[in-house]
């Protein structure tokens, strides 16, 4: 007498399959349209799941911004007068990085306001106009201060690069306050820092 074949194990090689495919769904074998919703998705977690992460970028996205330097005109000055202008207090100068068609550069100070007294402050120069050998240039505002200039660049008293003064800073700085509405110029002439030089070996 012939068994009949059993019914059980040719049910689970159906049934389970289909079961697995199931639990798994289109995960596991993802089209390309797939795969381009589940990243978008994880995206969306990720950015609502780390806040910090955006408070980083942005804050990032505005250092990058304030210290940017939008420049026009076209200057007939050597690039050769690029470098350290001091101010006179230790600590204190101009950086002046010039090419014939861009200014770049910034302010270095001591801040003097009740919130800052005694903070390096870093102003970044916002807008530039090159003239021949006249220069202006403004800067982004910290703690609602900032710094316009204009003037040129000369050559100084010092033989050399090795001294300070080879060349001069000339013209007017003006330091603007937004909340005390107010304006301090004064007429500069400040000389470009002494380039190091090591000593012989």
């Amino acid at each position: 007498m012939r068994h009949p074949a059993p019914l059980l194990p040719s049910l689970l090689s159906v049934i389970l399959p289909i079961g697995i495919a199931w639990l798994l769904g289109p995960v596991a074998w993802p089209g390309r349209a797939d795969a381009a919703a589940n990243l978008h998705l994880l995206r969306a977690q990720t950015a609502t799941a780390s806040p910090g992460l955006h408070r980083r970028a942005d804050s990032q996205a505005l250092a990058e911004k304030e210290t940017e330097t939008t420049s026009r005109g076209r200057s007939t000055l050597s690039p050769d007068v690029s470098g350290e202008y001091l101010l006179g207090k230790s600590g204190e100068s101009i950086e002046i990085d010039l090419q014939p068609e861009q200014l770049g550069g910034y302010i270095s100070r001591f801040g003097d306001q009740t919130s800052d007294q005694g903070e390096p402050l870093t102003f970044f120069f916002a807008t530039a106009v090159l003239d021949g050998p006249r220069m202006s240039f403004r800067t982004h505002s910290v703690h609602g201060e900032w710094f316009s200039f204009s003037g040129t660049i000369v050559r100084g008293d010092a033989a050399s690069r090795a001294q300070d003064g080879y060349y001069r800073l000339r013209g007017t700085l003006v330091l603007h306050n937004a909340l005390h509405r107010n304006e301090q110029a004064r007429d500069v002439s400040l000389p470009l820092a002494r380039e190091y030089q090591a000593p012989p070996a």
